[in-house]
């Protein structure tokens, strides 16, 4: 909030053409620098925000709040802790929600060694968040920064390694759901990706596009298109 600076998330809705606020949020339990809102996002009448300095497990060990709204209302749902969350893992630096399933990055875990970074999926029983699956990259290795974007569309899931890829070109890893296990189907790269692009930085996924982001790519930034069975270049141009 504004008197504590433990952050805060704006929800507004569009009538007519126009967006109005409707509400803000703020944890339950906000306190000073969480950064509560570093990262959102929605799906339907659900809403996720991270707060990557919360400190339940230790300094700067990192939240998720889901919120649910009512009859225009939001509340606070549930919040989210990894289970095995430690000081620095940065849980809520990304967040992805999509129906009944929820992706939360966390760069900072050591799982693969110093800040190689992880991803948490969840899924919803009722009103109740349940892991599934902590997500490790295949080729993981520290100061990945694994889990630094996430994305899901139904039973897929990317997470982008702005520093993975020897040498640090970075990656973005997907991810496929088969029952309730989650695999790892394909690593991408960027084709003229070079040493500290920040290849998936970001991700996005709708269907069967990917796309990831690479901000220092050429000095000035690009973004990758990927299609699945489709071969397609920085631009956005796809061939069979």
């Amino acid at each position: 909030s504004t008197s504590t600076d433990a952050g805060a998330a704006y929800v507004f809705v569009r009538s007519g053409g126009v967006w109005t606020q409707q509400q803000k949020l703020i944890a339950s339990d906000g306190s000073f620098a969480d950064q509560f809102g570093e990262s959102i996002s929605i799906s339907g009448d659900t809403l996720v925000v991270g707060a990557i300095e919360d400190d339940d497990h230790g300094d700067k060990s990192g939240s998720a709040y889901v919120f649910m709204r009512s009859g225009g209302l939001w509340t606070e749902q549930h919040k989210i802790t990894a289970y095995d969350a430690a000081a620095g893992d940065l849980f809520g630096l990304s967040v992805s929600i999509s129906g009944d399933t929820l992706v939360v990055g966390a760069m900072g875990d050591d799982h693969q060694g110093n800040s190689g970074g992880s991803a948490y999926v969840y899924t919803r029983n009722i009103d109740t968040w349940l892991v599934q699956q902590k997500l490790l990259a295949s080729d993981g290795y520290e100061g990945d920064s694994f889990g630094v974007s996430v994305a899901i569309s139904e039973e897929t899931v990317v997470v982008g390694a702005q520093f993975g890829n020897d040498p640090d070109t970075g990656a973005i890893y997907v991810y496929v759901r088969n029952g309730s296990v989650w695999s790892e189907q394909q690593r991408l790269i960027a084709s003229d990706g070079g040493s500290g692009d920040n290849f998936g930085f970001g991700v996005a996924i709708s269907g069967d596009t990917i796309v990831g982001g690479s901000y220092r790519n050429d000095g000035k930034g690009s973004v990758y298109v990927y299609q699945e069975g489709r071969l397609c270049t920085k631009q956005g141009q796809c061939i069979c």
